[in-house]
């Protein structure tokens, strides 16, 4: 990370500790306690942090944080007690994870292969998670530069314009739904006179273009009669409704799901209007 975004996160004391502790851990033989001790550095280095979510990220340098040294030591007893209920009980299974682009999914699963699919994509919000997750991704090794960040960013659902690239085209795929069409036609006369947001009307046709993208992908790898559940929440932009979850529903239908449908989960209160926005269950059968 560079030195001065770091010190824009961490201060100059919490990044020795935190340097100190991790060249501490390096230590350990057994990869698996390391990598749990790393994950407690992380965590507990973001809460003694600077950073502020609400919801995107900001700074606040004054803000009243615990001692880094307690958040670590009371994250290691939290990992050692959940390990041990977990401990109790033989019928997890395995998991297997896949760090790619779900576009890549049929690259390593057979098609009717899936039985069930559960996921929380992003919202078309215009937040930035490897911005959210920065520090962690440091700390972890997972990225070493801008570079290997962008890398990331090149692969994500396009929810925030600080993800789109000259070469994104996936608003081409969505080109037939004319909700989308008309919501990015409102926003853009929302912020055509303003000198901020131009591409917010694109931001929305790119996010339907991924989501439309990711729903294909996996329809070949469902078994019949499998379930597709997505939760996902309505959004504004500039004033603009976006019913996020009767497109995705529409699209859904148009590359084959049936029954397609939403349940509520919850209502959410915005900070920036008075509009309820519904959080909901989008179900789709193969």
């Amino acid at each position: 990370m560079p030195k001065k975004e770091l010190n824009q996160w961490l201060s100059p004391s919490l990044q020795k500790e935190v340097n100190l502790l991790k060249n501490l851990i390096q230590e350990v033989s057994n990869p698996k306690i390391k990598n749990l001790l790393l994950f407690a550095v992380a965590k507990s280095c973001l809460e003694a942090s600077y950073v502020s979510f609400c919801p995107g990220t900001t700074f606040y340098p004054f803000k009243e944080k615990e001692e880094f040294w307690d958040l670590f030591t009371k994250k290691v007893i939290q990992i050692y007690q959940d390990l041990e209920k977990v401990h109790r009980h033989h019928h997890y299974g395995k998991s297997i994870l896949i760090n790619d682009t779900c576009l890549n999914a049929q690259k390593y699963i057979q098609p009717e292969s899936i039985d069930f699919i559960i996921t929380s994509p992003p919202y078309p919000n215009d937040l930035e998670y490897t911005r959210q997750t920065r520090l962690e991704m440091y700390l972890l090794d997972f990225v070493k530069s801008m570079n290997e960040v962008q890398q990331i960013k090149r692969k994500m659902v396009k929810s925030s314009t600080k993800l789109i690239f000259k070469e994104s085209q996936s608003e081409s795929f969505v080109q037939k739904f004319t909700e989308v069409q008309s919501i990015s036609e409102k926003i853009y006369e929302q912020t055509k006179d303003k000198n901020w947001g131009f591409d917010y009307p694109r931001m929305v046709r790119e996010y339907f273009g991924d989501m439309y993208l990711c729903l294909q992908a996996f329809f070949p790898l469902l078994k019949p009669q499998a379930n597709f559940l997505l939760v996902v929440g309505d959004q504004t932009i500039k004033g603009v409704y976006i019913p996020v979850c009767d497109i995705l529903i529409e699209m859904g239908k148009e590359i084959g799901y049936r029954n397609c449908r939403k349940e509520l989960f919850r209502i959410r209160r915005s900070t920036g209007h008075k509009i309820l926005l519904p959080e909901e269950m989008v179900v789709l059968e193969k």
